[in-house]
């Protein structure tokens, strides 16, 4: 057994080598030793194995091959291949041939690997995978870091899991701690989700994703989209803040704001922070704010109630709304506002203390309106008002229109009577037990009064104007889709009188 071990002049430890046998043939190897037989090898703390060993004891590098040729970079790094150029001053292998780095969380196969001992790095360029648990990835080209564990994979990356798998052209993965750093374009698919993302990370382990930069989630039944976008895949649950999109791919309708919470375990979506609710009709789309909207889900994931407050206003071409507070439910298509809500249809302005609407399909069938109902409409200057009031009113729609209503019990009417030339002749007041009104092109045209009736005609009187308790909100109607974010001092009527405290809804006699 022979041990070369000459120091001289050499700028860097020489590589020392160990075998049954050593020849020297300078006709057929000029300048090399070669080691045969159990050769072992060893530099600065590594130690490899092979079946032959060309020493050039001048370049201070080995050329190895074997059938088992194992490198033990150190007691955790170990490499495996058929062949191995190694240089004892540049400190760089390189194996090729069924090559394979061994570490104490993956390995990494491909056919050539350089490996740089200075920087602990591996490298290769003609394709290779890592395995890490239950993780596979494979790439044209990668490097991997054996000191962090962080593998950067390059070109044609895949990522194969038995929960989800992955396609990009860059990306970076922690071997030790399970985390996929996203660096470029990458598409995430898992059971029916599927991810767009350019900057994030995502733990394996638990299934955690953190993604950035207007990255897209898509589910059987959502998309989303933001700028930061938190969520956990086991629990179906997440986080997003900064320009949330988030969409109803049946039913196309969606929320947005600056901070949505969804849980699909717990059933509930939660946005706040300028949130708005888009309704998509057959025609025209509803647009909702509220300062806090929650969407409540069934276990199929389909919406089965809502809630909006406060200060909620809403705005559809055919109507516009607000309230303090609206909630929803799906199973029997019936939005509730309470705390002063006001409804506005073309030209007719409705108010009560609790406002009920029913949809059919995707328009309005009817609404009731509960206590101190009131409904108005404009004659002259914003000065003249024609004007209902009842303990409730029963208000039916046509095409989002006001079709008809009947008002009781303890019905009032004033109602304007105008020349051609809209100049005002006087004023009718009646009361009654119920009267019924018809609208024509969102006006009122005729009304029937029913039992008790009571009523006058005579001139107007300045102090006789307004039913008691009437008011105007023009001011307060938001008249576009940006009014709905708009900002004022409305504050709901609080009544003082008792008289229809314990009025309860009833239905059309």
């Amino acid at each position: 057994m022979f041990v070369c071990a000459h120091a001289f002049a050499q700028k860097s430890t020489p590589i020392r080598c160990t075998a049954d046998l050593l020849q020297f043939d300078n006709g057929f190897f000029p300048d090399a030793q070669v080691f045969t037989g159990n050769v072992e090898f060893s530099h600065e703390e590594s130690t490899g194995y092979a079946d032959t060993v060309f020493y050039y004891e001048k370049a201070n590098r080995i050329e190895a091959t074997g059938k088992e040729l194992i490198i033990h970079i150190n007691d955790s790094v170990h490499l495996y291949g058929k062949t191995l150029r190694y240089d004892g001053n540049s400190r760089i292998a390189v194996l090729e041939g069924n090559v394979m780095l061994f570490d104490n969380y993956s390995v990494l196969y491909t056919d050539r690997l350089v490996f740089y001992r200075d920087d602990h790095c591996a490298f290769y360029e003609h394709g290779g995978r890592i395995v890490s648990d239950s993780a596979e990835m494979t790439s044209e080209q990668g490097y991997y870091h054996t000191n962090t564990k962080d593998a950067y994979f390059r070109r044609e990356v895949r990522v194969r899991h038995p929960d989800f798998s992955m396609e990009a052209d860059s990306l970076r993965y922690n071997t030790q701690q399970k985390v996929v750093y996203f660096i470029g374009p990458t598409r995430m698919y898992a059971d029916s989700d599927f991810v767009y993302t350019e900057s994030g990370k995502f733990v394996t382990r638990t299934e955690e994703a953190e993604l950035y930069g207007r990255s897209k989630v898509y589910s059987a039944k959502h998309f989303l989209t933001a700028d930061t976008i938190c969520f956990d895949h086991l629990k179906d649950a997440g986080k997003a803040w900064s320009r949330v999109f988030l969409q109803d791919t049946c039913e196309k309708h969606f929320i947005s704001g600056h901070y949505l919470e969804y849980d699909g375990g717990k059933g509930y979506v939660f946005a706040t922070e300028k949130a708005m609710a888009v309704y998509v009709q057959e025609k025209d789309s509803l647009f909702l704010h509220a300062d806090t909207l929650w969407v409540h889900l069934d276990s199929h994931k389909r919406m089965s109630g809502a809630e909006a407050y406060p200060q909620l206003r809403f705005f559809h071409p055919a109507y516009q709304g607000r309230c303090g507070r609206l909630t929803y439910s799906a199973a029997d298509s019936v939005a509730e506002m309470t705390l002063g809500p006001l409804f506005w249809n073309d030209s007719t302005q409705l108010s009560a203390d609790t406002f009920r609407l029913y949809m059919q399909g995707r328009q309005w069938k009817e609404a009731r309106l509960l206590r101190h109902a009131f409904a108005g409409q404009n004659v002259l200057c914003e000065t003249r008002f024609n004007q209902l009031k009842g303990d409730a009113m029963y208000v039916y729609f046509k095409d989002n229109r006001l079709d008809y209503m009947w008002v009781y019990p303890r019905a009032h009417c004033l109602y304007y009577i105008q020349e051609e030339d809209s100049s005002l002749i006087g004023v009718h007041q009646v009361e009654a037990e119920k009267m019924r009104v018809v609208f024509d092109s969102s006006e009122m045209s005729s009304i029937v009064f029913y039992r008790q009736v009571k009523g006058t005609f005579a001139p107007e009187e300045e102090d006789k104007r307004f039913l008691p308790g009437f008011q105007w909100f023009s001011i307060h109607r938001p008249v576009d889709r940006d009014a709905i974010f708009e900002k004022d001092t409305y504050v709901p009527a609080r009544w003082e009188d008792e008289e229809n405290a314990d009025y309860e809804d009833d239905e059309d006699e």
